[in-house]
């Protein structure tokens, strides 16, 4: 007797970009009360490899403020780059920020100025897909905004990256059945 397949849905997953494209997966960690937040920019290609790690301090009122300056950042940083021909996906895990900016909704008055200039800066590139991405897909993003914004991440955990965070990396990998596995 054969066991019935386990469907898995691949939506809890970090899923690989397709040949030829980057996913950046980016996220904002804000603390109550504060006047500061932390953002995180992520950039991994299809064996799931880290290309780009990022994460700074910005001035912001809200979680909603640092998510959508996670995105202005990211936007910023790729152009810097030289990116704007580079086949983009940029997955953030705030809906309210990805539904405003594609249209789908109003910004919310505290993000509105910054939606307008993501959208400004998204003209800018030629193939750029700005997608919401739930949680748990959005795990390695997280961690190094909250470890940045908790003043625990050394200014090297990109290049050698700390046991926790790199465990996440392994975890997407193998979750990915990415073919490469560039951490081992």
């Amino acid at each position: 007797m054969n066991k019935p397949k386990q469907s898995v849905d691949l939506g809890h997953f970090w899923q690989p970009p397709a040949p030829g494209t980057l996913r950046i997966n980016i996220d904002g960690a804000y603390t109550s009360g504060h006047t500061e937040g932390s953002i995180a920019f992520i950039c991994r290609d299809k064996s799931g490899c880290l290309q780009e790690g990022l994460t700074r301090s910005v001035q912001a009122a809200s979680a909603l403020q640092t998510e959508a300056q996670a995105l202005i950042f990211a936007l910023r940083h790729l152009l810097q780059q030289g990116k704007m021909s580079t086949s983009l996906e940029i997955d953030s895990d705030c809906l309210l920020l990805v539904e405003s900016l594609n249209n789908h909704q109003e910004p919310p008055w505290e993000i509105r100025p910054l939606v307008y200039e993501a959208v400004d800066l998204c003209r800018q590139f030629i193939n750029l897909n700005i997608r919401f991405c739930k949680r748990e897909t959005n795990c390695v993003a997280d961690w190094a905004a909250k470890a940045h914004n908790n003043g625990t991440l050394s200014p090297s955990w990109a290049v050698s990256p700390p046991p926790p965070f790199l465990s996440l990396l392994i975890s997407d990998t193998v979750a990915a059945a990415c073919i490469s596995f560039p951490y081992l």
